[in-house]
């Protein structure tokens, strides 16, 4: 009797792990694997209007950020990384390739903020900030291009996804009124994407391109420039009046690799706008600082309507 009693119960642990293994009438679940892909803001401390906001992607919680295509309010950026230059919330949709599979998609938004306004040092005014005030006195933004009778002809740049076409533009701050003997510059190459065949000024584009940048301090490149930053402030910011003058009302921060290498510039006041076919010049402004500006006015030029070259 114990003998039998004892059997039954093998038995019913037998029956019992069956149940719990096979399921539908003894069919096994088909076995799949998980395919999650999440793409998000990092977390730094970027918080403002002229910021580097980084992103980061994972599939199955393992990092893909490196294969990874961003595209920030539609248009597709290079890397992961995005600096916004306008008070706003950017929706970023991010993209993961897998081979022989369908493309693994996850989107999010950010929002960019503005920087709050610190008053400058008494009688610091538009300046370089770098061991000490550096004063300034003159800022130009040269359009890279030729005029013709039909508007302007533009060298043929795009921005970096390869497709928008851009302008290219050198903005120079520089101390005294001749930039071939000034001896604080400070300026920043910059590309900006088309609008239609209308050509935007830097302070009027969602997204800029910082190429290149330069700082002299008593007449002496301090250091090779490793990285740079540019804000416009959201006030103060006009496009060129008859005589060919505006308002710009922006900072910017380059540096180096070394410690200390950290030059800040600041400005609020007049520039001169011109053309010039830098792209004709071997070393250009950016070098010798051998530049004649001749002040355009933007109405002079159809509201800058360009002819290709």
């Amino acid at each position: 009797m114990k003998i039998n009693k004892l059997l039954f119960f093998l038995l019913a642990v037998i029956s019992l792990n069956s149940c719990a293994e096979y399921v539908d009438y003894g069919v096994p679940p088909e076995v799949t694997i998980p395919a999650d892909f999440k793409a998000n803001l990092k977390a730094t401390s970027a918080k403002y209007v002229g910021d580097t906001f980084e992103f980061e992607a994972k599939f199955n919680n393992a990092p893909v950020t490196a294969a990874t295509t961003f595209k920030v309010n539609g248009n597709e950026i290079s890397g992961s990384t995005y600096v916004p230059l306008a008070v706003a919330e950017y929706t970023v949709v991010a993209t993961f390739e897998i081979p022989g599979s369908a493309s693994k998609v996850s989107t999010f938004k950010f929002k960019a903020e503005k920087k709050p306004t610190t008053e400058p040092e008494p009688g610091a005014g538009n300046r370089i900030e770098y061991n000490g005030n550096n004063p300034l006195n003159t800022t130009y933004f040269i359009l890279d291009g030729v005029e013709t009778e039909d508007g302007i002809s533009l060298p043929v740049i795009t921005m970096p996804d390869g497709v928008t076409p851009a302008s290219s533009w050198l903005m120079v701050n520089f101390s005294g009124n001749n930039p071939g003997t000034a001896a604080n510059v400070f300026y920043v190459e910059v590309l900006v994407p088309l609008n239609g065949n209308n050509i935007l000024f830097p302070f009027e584009a969602q997204q800029i391109v910082l190429v290149d940048a330069s700082v002299e301090v008593n007449n002496t490149e301090i250091f090779t420039v490793n990285n740079i930053s540019l804000s416009f402030e959201a006030t103060g910011n006009t496009a060129p009046s008859q005589q060919g003058n505006g308002n710009a009302n922006y900072t910017s921060t380059v540096s180096g690799s070394g410690s200390g290498q950290t030059a800040k510039l600041f400005w609020n006041g007049e520039y001169l706008f011109g053309i010039e076919n830098l792209s004709a010049q071997s070393k250009g402004f950016a070098k010798n600082k051998k530049f004649k500006m001749n002040p355009t006015s933007q109405s002079n030029f159809k509201n800058l309507k360009v002819a290709k070259k």
